[in-house]
């Protein structure tokens, strides 16, 4: 065989991450990128062949970091939000809690929120893009008070708790896969009234724990007079036992209005808890008692929930206040929690948190409420903050830079390709003489 001939078959055959691990870096604007000891302000090639990089953006003075364009990070520490809303839907007798279940099984985040006043659970179906269609799922519950979802029967598919808060009791909803919701226990724990709920399978038996917020209030004026009649408040779990859920041990003697969970193997449950009693929003990990650890505070904390916004592994934190208006990212860095960033203040009390990728580009959203404007909606995330690059990744970036001084996390960009970076590639010669490569890119009525 010719050998010309051979050594271009070869090349053929030849995965494209042989040939280059690596990242190509623009940087546009006012700006410059540090990675390691080394920085880049025109272009550069940075290897990936024996480590992941991360990419962190520095503007010069005058200017701010808007937003990587290119192929999308393989990770990232922060997110960048935009202020701009996008409509998630109307709930007219109130916008109260939010939770995320993919009712159809369709891969896409469907989102079910609460009317206080109508007792209704509306479903938004998302429709594949960020947009969503509404109907009623629910309806004539006393005070539903917060939503949460769990894979309750161990059959693959996430089903609905309702805290019925008037009704003293918790509903559970399974979710068939195909779109149906069907009531399938009430239930009653004695001596408590159910606000807030969480669920987390705790020792792996298939069987969930119930992490619940009790408390007793007057709930016939506006939320503060519910916040200064509260009594009998507890942070606890429950356990299901033959006689039905008893509880296991106290958490906290807090009124938490909202509360999310989750189990690792650092920290075994994790739970976060919105403490309208006392201002605080507060982090509880088994791995360390239980002790209460405050992350965050207001007048009037209400939603928070678990996430991991920049996919570096780490569960982060969102909160929204009803007082001051305020919703808030906190990041995780390795169990340490960081100083809350405020990405968006609203019109009204803000009242639900949930995270997911609602627009299906790669980015975890961010959705919230505004009670008595009666409408939920979410703030689309646009790029990561800093940049991380697996180790093998083969990726072109631009960090760009604008020159004004508005440094808003939610300031909106740019459109965006949103291809995987990493991997292996297979190309094709177009000459005997050079290979091409491609280019990859503030008070609601009785609360």
């Amino acid at each position: 065989m010719n050998k010309k001939i051979s050594v271009i078959a070869m090349l053929v055959s030849m995965p494209f991450s042989a040939l280059a691990n690596q990242i190509t870096l623009d940087v546009a604007g006012n700006g410059n990128v540090k990675y390691g000891d080394e920085t880049c302000s025109d272009s550069c090639t940075i290897s990936t062949e024996n480590n992941s990089v991360m990419l962190l953006p520095n503007a010069h003075s005058g200017g701010s970091f808007s937003h990587w364009s290119g192929q999308q990070c393989d990770f990232g520490q922060g997110v960048k939000t935009n202020l701009e809303r996008s409509s998630i839907g109307r709930a007219g007798g109130g916008a109260k809690t939010l939770a995320t279940v993919d009712i159809d099984n369709d891969g896409d985040s469907d989102l079910l929120g609460i009317s206080l006043f109508r007792g209704q659970i509306i479903k938004y179906q998302n429709q594949g893009n960020g947009t969503f269609t509404s109907s009623s799922l629910f309806s004539q519950l006393n005070y539903p008070s917060a939503l949460a979802s769990h894979d309750m029967n161990d059959d693959g598919f996430s089903d609905l708790l309702v805290a019925e808060y008037g009704a003293k009791q918790v509903r559970v909803y399974s979710n068939d896969g195909s779109g149906q919701l069907t009531e399938s226990e009430v239930i009653n724990i004695p001596s408590i009234i159910p606000y807030a709920i969480s669920a987390a399978d705790l020792n792996n038996d298939g069987t969930a724990e119930l992490i619940i917020s009790s408390f007793s209030a007057d709930r016939s004026g506006d939320l503060f007079k519910l916040v200064n009649s509260i009594k009998n408040q507890e942070v606890a779990i429950y356990e299901k036992t033959a006689d039905g859920y008893i509880k296991s041990q106290s958490i906290a003697n807090t009124a938490a209005v909202t509360l999310d969970s989750y189990v690792d193997s650092d920290h075994g449950l994790v739970i976060v808890s919105a403490e309208i009693d006392t201002g605080n929003v507060s982090v509880y990990r088994q791995s360390d008692g239980f002790a209460g650890m405050v992350i965050d505070q207001s007048t009037a904390p209400y939603g928070v929930g678990f996430a991991d916004l920049d996919d570096d592994g780490d569960m982060d934190i969102v909160t929204a206040h009803y007082g001051p208006y305020s919703l808030r990212t906190i990041y995780n860095n390795a169990g340490s929690y960081d100083t809350a960033i405020e990405i968006a203040t609203g019109e009204e009390g803000l009242t639900a948190v949930q995270v997911a990728d609602f627009n299906m580009d790669g980015y975890q959203d961010i959705a919230t409420g505004e009670f008595n404007n009666h409408s939920f909606f979410y703030h689309a995330a646009s790029s990561y903050i800093e940049c991380g690059v697996a180790k093998g990744s083969n990726i072109e970036l631009t960090a760009n830079f604008s020159a004004n001084t508005d440094t808003s996390s939610g300031q909106p960009t740019e459109d965006k390709q949103s291809e995987s970076s990493g991997g292996t590639f297979s190309f094709m010669v177009m000459s005997l003489l050079a290979i091409s490569f491609l280019r990859r890119r503030a008070t609601f009525k009785t609360e």
